[in-house]
């Protein structure tokens, strides 16, 4: 059939080794490969590649709610940071001082059952760990943005 035998592994590929060694994406932790399974990035766990995604997922573009909610930050003079990683799981919309997290949510998608779901959970999580939430509709945003920063300020004690 046209293939040949070999006695061993390395009289096949020579003395090359089956593994090589590799730092992960995201903590940059050194671990062993197999050289068939090394691409563009690698992660030495699940939660690491959890974390590289949401990382390159918050280099994306923001909506335009998300435009309007930081540029009205920005005037009321409140200091933020913009789609923060949170507790390693979460990517949230702001993160402002005292623990306060401000999410943007298009009814679009965050009126559907299973979002929100979702959000609740996130909210309860965030909450038990010692951070207040804060969420904002996209209607909210478009036609109340004034309220919503009094809401913010008041959070902050303002």
């Amino acid at each position: 059939r046209g293939k040949k035998a070999y006695c061993s592994w390395a009289c096949r590929y020579g003395n090359r080794p089956s593994k090589v060694e590799v730092a992960c994406h995201t903590c940059g932790k050194k671990f062993l490969r197999f050289r068939s399974l090394v691409r563009n990035r690698q992660y030495c766990s699940k939660a690491c590649r959890v974390v590289g995604m949401f990382a390159r997922l918050a280099g994306g573009a923001r909506t335009g709610i998300e435009i309007r909610m930081a540029e009205a930050l920005h005037h009321a003079g409140i200091p933020y940071q913009e789609q923060v990683l949170l507790c390693n799981r979460f990517l949230v919309d702001f993160l402002l001082p005292s623990n306060i997290v401000v999410q943007c949510d298009g009814l679009y998608w965050h009126d559907r059952p299973t979002v929100i779901a979702r959000d609740r959970g996130q909210d309860s999580y965030l909450t038990n760990a010692g951070y207040t939430v804060l969420r904002f509709t996209d209607t909210q945003i478009d036609h109340d943005l004034g309220g919503c920063i009094t809401t913010i300020q008041r959070s902050l004690g303002r």
